[in-house]
This record gives C-alpha cells, sequence and structure tokens, in this order.
C-alpha cells in the first residue's frame, strides 16, 4: 500500500513477480483509472479527479503462469486532498491592552496548527490551538497570527497573516499651570504622565464641558479669561477607554479698580 498527494497525476506501482505474467486491474467499484502498461511490476496507474475525490483507489496485481493457478494481492493506494492554506480573519483587530479577540480560519483544507509571533518574524505554535476558531486570551502586545494547515504527505502551507494591535491603557495624567489670573488674561496649562492621544476641554462650572478645537497638545495657552474657569484633558489610547483628568480650576479675579481720590 502507499499514500500519495491529490497533485500527483499518476502512481507507480512497486511490485515483484516471479514465474508469471502479470495483469494489473482495478478493483470494481474502487477506482476509475486506467494504467499506462498494465504488465510491468512498476506500472503506471492514471489518478482520474473521481479517484482524487473518493480519496483510495484499490488496485489488483494478478500473476498467472498458465499452468498453476493465478494469485493476486490487492494495493490500497490513499490519496490525501491538496493542502489548501485558507484565509484567517480576526474580529476585533485593535484591542485594549488585557483584551482578547477571537481569529478565525476558512476555506483550509488539511489539519489547522495555529501560531503567534511577537515580530512577524519568530514563530512559535499556540498549544492546542488545533480548530478552526481560536480565542487569543489576554493580550498585553501587539501579536501577528497565522495557521498552518497539514495534508498528510501533501505537506504543510501557511495561511495569510493576521495582526492584533494591542493599545496600551488610557492613562490621563496630571495638568499643573498658574490656577489664578487677572480678568483678561490667558494661563499656559501642561498635561504630564499620559498616555494615549490628548483632548482638552473646558467649563464654566465643572460639569459641562465642551472641546478645545485642534487642542490636542501637551500644553494648552488658554484664551484670555473673564469668569473662573475649569480645565481638564480627556486622553485616549486606541480603541481603549477615554480616562479624564482630575478638572482644573483656574481662578479669575476682577481687575483691580483705582477709584478717585478727593482731599479731606
Amino acid at each position: 500500500d502507499q499514500t500519495i498527494c491529490a497533485t500527483s497525476a499518476t502512481a507507480t506501482m512497486a511490485a515483484t513477480a516471479a514465474n508469471g505474467t502479470i495483469a494489473w486491474s482495478v478493483v470494481p467499484g474502487q477506482g476509475t483509472g486506467t494504467f499506462v502498461d498494465g504488465t510491468m511490476e512498476d506500472a503506471v496507474y492514471n489518478i482520474t479527479a473521481a479517484d482524487k475525490a473518493a480519496g483510495h483507489v484499490t488496485l489488483r496485481m494478478t500473476v498467472d503462469n498458465a499452468t498453476c493457478d493465478a494469485v493476486s494481492d490487492d494495493v490500497v493506494i490513499t490519496i490525501d486532498p491538496a493542502v489548501v492554506a485558507g484565509t484567517a480573519s480576526v474580529e476585533n483587530a485593535a484591542i485594549c491592552n488585557g483584551g482578547t479577540t477571537t481569529l478565525h480560519l476558512a476555506t483550509y483544507t488539511g489539519t489547522i496548527k495555529w501560531q503567534s509571533s511577537p515580530d512577524n518574524s519568530v514563530w512559535t505554535d499556540v498549544a492546542g490551538a488545533t480548530g478552526a476558531t481560536l480565542n487569543t486570551g489576554a493580550l498585553t502586545a501587539t501579536t501577528y497570527y497565522r495557521a498552518t494547515v497539514t495534508s498528510g504527505v501533501c505537506g504543510s502551507d501557511y495561511s495569510n497573516v493576521v495582526t492584533v494591535t494591542v493599545y496600551p491603557t488610557s492613562v490621563a495624567g496630571t495638568v499643573s499651570g498658574v490656577n489664578s489670573i487677572c480678568t483678561g488674561s490667558g494661563t499656559t496649562l501642561t498635561l504630564a504622565g499620559s498616555v494615549g492621544t490628548i483632548q482638552w476641554q473646558h467649563s464654566p462650572d465643572g460639569t459641562n464641558w465642551n472641546n478645545y478645537i485642534g487642542a490636542n497638545n501637551a500644553a494648552l495657552i488658554t484664551p484670555a479669561l473673564n469668569s473662573t474657569t475649569y480645565f481638564r484633558a480627556t486622553v485616549t489610547s486606541g480603541v481603549c477607554s477615554v480616562a479624564n483628568t482630575v478638572a482644573y480650576e483656574v481662578t479669575v479675579s476682577p481687575a483691580t479698580v483705582a477709584g478717585n481720590a478727593t482731599a479731606a
């Protein structure tokens, strides 16, 4: 018996016979192909699409010397399907630190083994990951995934690589700066220790907030203020939840008025 890959067009027999004439044939109902020369020990059998779909054929070698009874022996040819690596996809390609996502492999042929890599270069098998669906488990760094698919003697092939981008948790940071000014003046506020994209906001009461358009840097130069105003920064790291700083109050005092001096 032997096993071949479905990419093969033929199968070559490996038989030995003495004191007789060889005749190769297909066992009825067990194959649809033909032999190139069915009288050779190393006869070549032409594999058909139907044979490949069935996954096997059974061939028979009969030896007859015209004097003794003919003897025969059957050979089973197993035909492994050609390997198809399939297409890998991910439900959420971007997650926050500590989050999980699910991968899927579709239109594959063979057995699966998922692999992961921190750099898309060095790959490691994911323990026990042999199904068409893979839950990544909690991730703390961007990770690459692919599936290796193996089909018997046909060998292995790799699916496409899927990237799961992991964003660090949003960190609001701390606001500092001059917090007491005179009416009509501005001030400069600074945000330190943040992780993510910054959006400065202002509020007249510390409850209702409005964005400063284009204010996305760590330093904010306020416009001239005429009343006490609250400031904060909202910080967003990728798909992670927004983090807000503590409201920072800038007290605005009315301008000093000299008044009128009169003589007693």
